[in-house]
């Protein structure tokens, strides 16, 4: 780990982590197998892996912006789902680690949580879930929002107006991404003035904007690849071909998961409702 925001900030070593990002990026897409709990565990594994390097890509930024504006906390915030496997207990850790680094190990590190369902063919989002900065003052914060993927950014900017709407500048929140296409991209710079973008790979979109095509985040040519919901791939939940037992199993999977990692950040009655509404969508809609 370099000791010094040069050589965090320097072509060598930012080079190196993007190599890496895209060796990971190409091993998550090359999963073929049919989808099981051992398939899963391969992906969020590789995603782990992703988010300490992206982690390591912020980290500049991250330090400089809280240095500069003064700021007292650093917020994770998790699109729910597939960043579950993005923002977990190790990369809490990962994060506080490299913090103390640059003396900042005591800075309190909060775990956000939004639920932002996307409608791609109105080319709009809503939220169904939200947890960590209501009724409290945040404008002190600086807010990474880790996605796996920022396809058509609507995830990315429903979750950052959602944070700017209750205080939170667009200066002081991140986007990260594992793989980001142009087309997000421009959306979060046209929809959020001042947000950061930092991005693991590049992306193409096929005519549905999904994601077919990654490269070098600075650099090289696209390789192809078989589209993936990323929250599928990780967590399961949605497959009609599931029995119901199955189905149910992966949502408790899931939401064990997520109480785990949140303990002390949500309430009972914020994971009851969260488990309420994946229940009527992937177990009780699927029946």
């Amino acid at each position: 780990m370099p000791q010094s925001l040069e050589e965090l900030r320097s072509s060598e070593h930012r080079q190196g982590l993007l190599n890496r990002q895209l060796g990971f990026a190409l091993m998550f897409y090359e999963i073929s197998e049919p989808d099981t709990d051992h398939t899963r565990r391969l992906h969020r594994a590789i995603t782990q892996q992703m988010a300490f390097n992206a982690v390591d890509l912020a980290l500049p930024h991250v330090v400089d912006t809280i240095r500069d504006g003064g700021l007292k906390r650093i917020a994770l915030d998790t699109p729910l789902r597939g960043a579950l496997a993005i923002i977990t207990q190790q990369t809490v850790e990962h994060l506080r680690e490299r913090l103390r680094v640059f003396n900042l190990g005591d800075m309190p590190i909060l775990l956000w949580a939004q639920g932002v369902k996307r409608h791609p063919q109105e080319d709009y989002a809503e939220m169904y879930f939200r947890s960590g900065y209501d009724e409290q003052d945040i404008d002190d914060v600086y807010a990474i929002i880790a996605d796996w993927g920022t396809a058509t950014g609507l995830t990315n900017e429903k979750a950052a107006q959602d944070l700017y709407e209750r205080g939170l500048p667009h200066e002081n929140i991140m986007s990260l991404s594992m793989t980001l296409a142009t087309k997000g991209e421009e959306r979060l710079i046209r929809s959020c003035p001042g947000i950061h973008i930092e991005a693991a790979t590049r992306a193409g979109l096929n005519e549905v904007d999904y994601v077919d095509r990654i490269a070098h985040a600075q650099d090289g040519q696209f390789v192809s690849v078989t589209p993936k919901d990323w929250g599928a791939k990780m967590w399961g939940m949605e497959n009609p071909d599931n029995s119901r037992r199955n189905r149910l199993e992966e949502l408790k999977i899931f939401m064990r998961t997520f109480a785990t990692t949140y303990r002390g950040f949500v309430s009972r009655d914020q994971l009851r409702q969260l488990y309420q509404y994946y229940y009527n969508k992937y177990v009780r809609a699927q029946d």
